[in-house]
C-alpha cells in the first residue's frame, strides 16, 4: 500500500513555487526580480510603440523625434542604473540594500513607462491613447 502512495505522489504535479508568497530575503528578491522583468518588458513595448508612431510612413516620418526617443532610452537606462546603484550604496551596510535597489529600479521603470505613455502615446484632444495608461507594478 505504501508503494502506491509513493507512486501517486510522484505522479502528482508539483506545486509551482511562487517566490512572492515567501517571506525570506531570497524569495522576496526573486519576486522583485520577476516584477522588474515584467515592468521592463512593458517599458520596451511602450518604447517600441512610441518609436513606431514617429517612424510610420502613414503619419509622416519624424526622424528627429525617433532619434531623440532612442537617445533618451539609452540615457534613461544609464540614469536608472547609476541612481539605483547610489541607493544600493547608501544601504551597503545592511541586508536591505538589494531590496532597496530593486525597489528603486522598479519605481523608475514604472515612472519612465508612464512618461512615455503621457508624452508620446496619448493625445491632447479626445483621441484615444495608443496603449492603456500604465499603472504602477504591484
Amino acid at each position: 500500500m505504501s508503494i502506491l502512495i509513493l507512486i501517486a505522489l510522484a505522479a502528482a504535479p508539483a506545486a509551482k513555487f511562487d517566490p512572492c508568497q515567501g517571506s525570506d530575503t531570497i524569495s522576496m528578491a526573486q519576486c522583485m526580480d520577476g516584477k522588474i522583468e515584467q515592468a521592463t518588458a512593458r517599458l520596451k513595448h511602450y518604447r517600441a510603440i512610441a518609436f513606431n508612431r514617429f517612424h510610420d510612413d502613414k503619419q509622416g516620418q519624424d526622424l528627429a523625434t525617433t532619434k531623440a526617443l532612442e537617445n533618451s532610452a539609452v540615457i534613461a537606462d544609464a540614469y536608472r542604473t547609476t541612481y539605483c546603484d547610489a541607493v544600493y550604496q547608501q544601504w551597503i551596510g545592511g541586508t536591505i540594500r538589494y531590496a532597496m535597489h530593486q525597489s528603486c529600479t522598479l519605481r523608475l521603470i514604472d515612472r519612465e513607462t508612464h512618461d512615455i505613455w503621457r508624452d508620446f502615446l496619448s493625445y491632447m484632444d479626445s483621441t484615444p491613447p495608443l496603449l492603456p495608461e500604465p499603472k504602477p507594478t504591484p
